[in-house]
């Protein structure tokens, strides 16, 4: 057990990677939220995200691959994690393998809630 006023070197790790001071995870009665009620509705802001299009075999569809690096729970070490989100693209403007910027907008589809925003890079 460590002594009151020490900080545990795994918190030190781990608040590297979450942004969280070490001693804040550690010390009882610190100013680290609660955890939301049970039931609770989270908020979350609008959010615009980069990918690479991976195929555009749908009319007016660009499946877009977004790509994020997370802290894995139990051993820190950043994993790569990606997901293909469908984005609505009116003039079939985009190409396989450009990196474009897509938003979200309201429910075109059962699939579709992202616009392509922007074309960012050509793929060559």
């Amino acid at each position: 057990m460590a002594a009151l006023g020490t900080v545990n070197p795994a918190a030190l790790r781990r608040s590297a990677f979450l942004g969280t001071p070490a001693n804040a995870q550690s010390a009882p009665g610190s100013l680290a939220l609660p955890p939301p009620a049970r039931g609770a509705v989270r908020i979350e802001a609008a959010q615009k995200l980069l990918g690479t299009v991976v195929s555009m075999k749908m009319q007016k569809t660009a499946v877009v691959e977004v790509v994020r690096q997370v802290p894995h729970p139990r051993y820190i070490k950043r994993v790569r994690k990606s997901k293909k989100y469908f984005a609505h693209d009116e003039e079939e403007e985009c190409r396989v393998g450009d990196y474009v910027e897509i938003s979200p907008t309201r429910p075109i589809s059962k699939h579709k809630t992202f616009m392509v925003s922007n074309i960012i890079r050509r793929a060559s």
